[in-house]
């Protein structure tokens, strides 16, 4: 067996055991080894795409097809990695315009370049580097986006959404997933303590929203599995979170003079809790721009009060679609 092979299967032993890291660097040795090994770059380029390196696979794969452009496999490979990256639609155009040649700049590929921006804000480095999420597995019950939000999306030039309160992180994924489908260079900030409301931690084992099973030596890993469901995703590129209260977080955003798009308040139903959230995320929302929430009907009257109040005070026109709130500012 040539070394390249060698490096090849020692990377797929790796990605058996969960160590996508170390599959990664396995798979890199081989392809530097043996540029037409397509087994082993296919590996790399999927391996890379799940941990959050899309735009290191998109230079890896666009400098080998123009090495070899008449390769067969090569172009296939690059076709499906277009596929998986950037959706059937970008697949099928010219490859020359996926990925340009050398001396031509290369633009960052959809959702890294804000991703960057942000993070380069935040006091820590990125959440998913080195984060093993094939130990954890998908668990993203509980919440979700909802397709009623698609119509006040795609109303405006979506670049930033803020959600205030995320769980595990089902409502955050059908937003990430909103831009990566439409090929939009936007991010989508995750606000939450990830250590549940006051009715998580009452109704401790309903199976969907008690916090029990996610104690490990007092302390809830609700984290843990927010990050596992949006790598499982391959939403990295895509999401920050942000592990703070929503005052802090709020605080936050002014402090670095961000406006966003579309804010989501989904954290505690509690009246007042409500009532300040709104309160806060209002002045962060931009013209034009939309102040939503969930369980209009289903999280009892705390939710109702709280957002006819700030309508009425400020003299808003409110939208309700289904369970969801919608506030258009002006």
């Amino acid at each position: 067996m040539n070394k390249s092979k060698q490096f090849e299967r020692e990377g797929l032993e790796f990605l058996n055991k969960g160590n996508d890291q170390k599959a990664l660097e396995c798979f890199g040795k081989a392809v530097s080894l043996d540029h037409l090994n397509y087994q082993a770059l296919r590996n790399l380029l999927l391996t890379a795409h799940r941990l959050g390196l899309t735009p290191d696979a998109t230079i890896v794969i666009r400098d080998l097809i123009q090495e070899y452009p008449s390769d067969a496999h090569m172009l296939t490979i690059a076709r499906e990695y277009t596929d998986l990256v950037q959706g059937k639609a970008m697949a099928m155009a010219p490859l020359t315009t996926i990925f340009p040649s050398k001396d031509r700049p290369m633009q960052a590929p959809h959702g890294y370049s804000n991703f960057k921006k942000l993070l380069e804000l935040m006091p820590f480095d990125n959440p998913y580097d080195n984060f093993n999420f094939n130990a954890v597995p998908q668990d993203i019950s509980g919440g979700g986006g909802d397709r009623v939000f698609d119509k006040y999306l795609e109303e405006i030039d979506v670049h930033l959404i803020v959600e205030v309160g995320s769980w595990k992180g089902a409502s955050a994924v059908y937003f990430g997933s909103h831009l990566k489908e439409r090929n939009i260079d936007g991010v989508v900030i995750c606000i939450d303590t990830w250590l549940g409301t006051i009715n998580n931690m009452i109704e401790y084992n309903d199976p969907i929203w008690g916090l029990r099973k996610y104690y490990v030596n007092g302390y809830p890993r609700l984290y843990t599995q927010f990050l596992a469901n949006v790598s499982h995703r391959g939403l990295q590129n895509y999401i920050v979170p942000f592990p703070n209260t929503s005052s802090i977080g709020a605080k936050w955003l002014k402090h670095h003079s961000i406006l966003a798009d579309f804010i989501y308040i989904d954290g505690s139903h509690e009246e007042e809790d409500v009532y300040k959230d709104v309160l806060d995320y209002w002045p962060i929302v931009r013209p034009k721009g939309f102040l939503t929430g969930d369980d209009w009907h289903s999280g009892g009257e705390g939710i109702k009060n709280a957002v006819t109040r700030f309508v009425k005070e400020h003299n808003l026109h409110l939208d309700i679609a289904g369970t969801k709130w919608i506030i258009r500012k002006a």
